[in-house]
Formats: structure tokens, C-alpha cells, sequence
């Protein structure tokens, strides 16, 4: 099975801190877009600019804590 771009980009992240560049190399071709939606599911990323150049670095700093049902 494929691996989506949110899995593509979370599973980067847990690496280590990403810049853009990083994320469109692993063919993410728009990872703002990703990027937010993890936010909006809960997902804390931090965005920090990357001195004298256009693109921003990406560091997961919390990831949204699972509901245990039983």
C-alpha cells in the first residue's frame, strides 16, 4: 500500500527537524498544505525560518494523545 504525503511527512518528522526543501526532496510537493492539516488534527509543529533563505524548518514537537477506549 502507498504511503500517504501526512504519513510521508509525520514519518520525517519523527526523524529529525525538516526544512521544505527536505520534505518536497521526499516528493511532497506542497507541505505547508500537509503541515497544516496535521496541525488541525492535533499534531504541534514548529515553524521556524531558516536564516537568509525562503524556506522554513519543521520540528514535531507533540503529537496529539490517543483516546484509549478500553
Amino acid at each position: 500500500m502507498k504511503e500517504s504525503q501526512k504519513d510521508a511527512v509525520l514519518r520525517l518528522l519523527r526523524l529529525r527537524p525538516q526544512t521544505t526543501m527536505d520534505i518536497i526532496n521526499n516528493y511532497i510537493l506542497a507541505p505547508q498544505k500537509v503541515i497544516q492539516k496535521l496541525r488541525e488534527e492535533g499534531y504541534k509543529i514548529l515553524t521556524l525560518p531558516v536564516k537568509g533563505q525562503k524556506y522554513s524548518l519543521y520540528k514535531l514537537i507533540e503529537e496529539p494523545k490517543q483516546v484509549r477506549l478500553f
